[in-house]
């Protein structure tokens, strides 16, 4: 995730009055999103969730070396349980949406905001930022 969506996405979260709420990023890798968000919204609840030992490893460290409080997540992203999110932060393939949309519709409370890093998923879309390729749903 670029820097400039990394802002684009924490620009939504505030304007969304949500900046103190519960971020979600499934598939987080190295943590990148996550600590971005964290850098701009200090006060929210940051989780990242990842299939590998190593990039949560990386990503815990890089949280502690540069202050940013947030908890990695070894697990499965389609079984982990994302219920308490207020956002949910996506960039995968195409792939592995339609089986996470399903998911993500049973179990996220009505008002949690959808992000999506350069791919659609079949949701009714709230607003599109071309210039960042962020699109924002809302359950």
């Amino acid at each position: 995730t670029t820097r400039a969506a990394i802002a684009s996405i924490s620009s939504v979260i505030k304007s969304y009055k949500k900046d103190k709420g519960v971020f979600y990023d499934l598939g987080s890798c190295r943590g990148t999103c996550v600590l971005g968000v964290v850098k701009h919204c200090p006060s929210i609840q940051a989780f990242g969730v990842d299939d590998s030992k190593f990039r949560n490893w990386l990503a815990a460290k890089k949280s502690f070396l540069f202050n940013r409080p947030a908890k990695f997540i070894l697990g499965d992203i389609y079984k982990a349980n994302v219920s308490t999110a207020d956002i949910v932060y996506l960039y995968l393939q195409p792939s592995a949406m339609p089986i996470l949309e399903k998911k993500l519709l049973k179990e996220l409370k009505k008002g949690t905001l959808l992000v999506s890093f350069r791919y659609k998923i079949s949701l009714p879309l709230v607003t599109y930022d071309k210039i960042n390729d962020i699109y924002l749903y809302k359950i």
